[in-house]
């Protein structure tokens, strides 16, 4: 089922579809400010998302088609498909990096110089100093 952008504001506000509730709803949440009206996987039922949330996340926030849009949207050429895939992934890989790191760092934080809670350190002097006498 195709739902525009017109209909899925007046199915958010749970308002019949025609031109007035269409303009309610649309300033509504326009109102609102840094949001727009996405779907998650059923296009029939709408949410709506942070402005900053829907282009990272694109593959999980579907954007609408206003009805006031051209009859014949831009279909995207296969190097904007790939560009985006490649941010995609690139984002992935970053978040998944980070996350080694920070991992690393803990790891790093809690075994330091210690081991199975003795200092390492002391162990070495304390030696040393018996081969000496």
């Amino acid at each position: 089922m195709i739902i525009c952008r017109e209909q899925a504001v007046c199915i958010f506000y749970c308002k019949e579809f025609n031109e007035e509730n269409t303009t309610i709803c649309s300033k509504k949440i326009e109102d609102i400010g840094d949001v727009d009206i996405c779907y998650l996987v059923d296009p029939t039922d709408p949410v709506l998302v942070l402005d900053i949330k829907i282009n990272p996340l694109s593959f999980k926030f579907h954007c609408y088609i206003s009805n006031q849009e051209e009859s014949n949207p831009k279909i995207p050429s296969q190097e904007e498909i790939q560009e985006k895939e490649r941010v995609q992934l690139i984002v992935r890989n970053n978040a998944s990096a980070e996350l080694e790191v920070a991992e690393e760092q803990r790891t790093a934080a809690n075994t330091g110089n210690y081991r199975n809670g003795i200092d390492d350190s002391d162990n070495d002097s304390t030696s040393s100093n018996m081969i000496d006498e």
